[in-house]
């Protein structure tokens, strides 16, 4: 797209993704916030984007010759006309928001065939209050760097994991640079304080050690609805809790389940296979618990043998 090649900047989808790669920087909505399906269909999906107070709402009709009406959508955000972002591009149009009864409601609207309407609210949130909208990357050990971004994140903050404060190396209103202290394997959340003001958590895994994968391997049969995990004495196998268990187990040769498992290197540890359905029942195997030891180089993988469910 940078080269001398003729590269047309006059399409609708070119302006379509200049518009929304706008919206994405000065709306943190886009980036941080958290999805909500307003109104849905077969052909037609509304759906919310929101962080704190900003909001931006997508209304889509994938039917390119079908026209849909959408009936009143109960909303948060406050009363007034909103403008399709997209500046009609797609199709899109203006909406106001009335209050029905003490209710905000998004007026009724029809999307034309292939229309998309993209409505943004985006008040200010200031710099006083810090707002954790994401953490890269997600998990480490201490000493690892760690990226913050959100809102309200410059000035004198500072940066704790559980009770425990990192090392701040640099920050601004968007973003933090920070080093992951001395804290327990485990899940442990990040939180910013800025004076009396406290962001909300965000949660960060740290590694009990440099990590090496282990292929686990299991032979057993599961009634509809169920899946094998991993669990065990270490924090990546979720320390003996079911909840905090491995992903499920692969099964493409079933009744034989396998799961590759980031584990420390050089490390003896205690396991379970257990089933898990839809519902959180849990079914532990029976007897001892398993004992494993992790390949002691940082390259090393190492295959379980298929071990009986018992």
């Amino acid at each position: 797209m940078q080269k001398a090649a003729a590269f047309d900047e006059t399409t609708t989808a070119f302006k379509v993704i200049k518009e929304l790669s706008a919206l994405r920087k000065t709306n943190e909505a886009v980036a941080y916030g958290t999805t909500s399906i307003l109104y849905s269909t077969d052909n037609v999906l509304g759906y919310q984007r929101q962080f704190y107070d900003k909001q931006v709402i997508v209304a889509i009709n994938r039917q390119p010759d079908l026209s849909y009406t959408v009936p009143a959508i109960n909303t948060t955000l406050p009363t007034g006309t909103y403008s399709d972002v997209l500046g009609g591009l797609l199709g899109g149009a203006s909406n106001p928001v009335t209050s029905v009864s003490g209710q905000n409601k998004i007026s009724s609207f029809t999307l034309s065939g292939g229309e998309v309407n993209v409505w943004s609210y985006n008040p200010s949130l200031r710099t006083t209050v810090p707002r954790i909208g994401d953490v890269v990357s997600t998990s480490g050990r201490p000493g690892n760097t760690v990226n913050i971004y959100g809102t309200g994140l410059g000035g004198s903050a500072t940066v704790k994991f559980g009770t425990v404060a990192a090392t701040v190396v640099s920050n601004n209103d968007t973003f933090i640079e920070a080093v992951v202290p001395a804290v327990a394997a485990g899940a442990s959340g990040i939180t910013v304080t800025k004076g009396t003001n406290v962001s909300n958590s965000f949660t960060y895994e740290v590694l009990s050690g440099d990590q090496v994968q282990a292929i686990f391997k299991v032979n057993a049969t599961t009634a509809v609805g169920q899946n094998i995990h991993i669990v065990g004495s270490i924090p990546e196998l979720g320390s003996w809790d079911p909840a905090k268990s491995t992903e499920a187990m692969l099964n493409p040769n079933y009744p034989v389940w396998f799961l590759p498992v980031s584990v420390p290197k050089g490390t003896t540890f205690e396991f379970k296979f257990i089933k898990k359905d839809s519902l959180g029942n849990v079914i532990w195997e029976s007897g001892t618990n398993r004992s494993f030891t992790s390949p002691s180089s940082s390259t090393g993988t190492a295959d379980t043998s298929v071990f009986t469910w018992s």
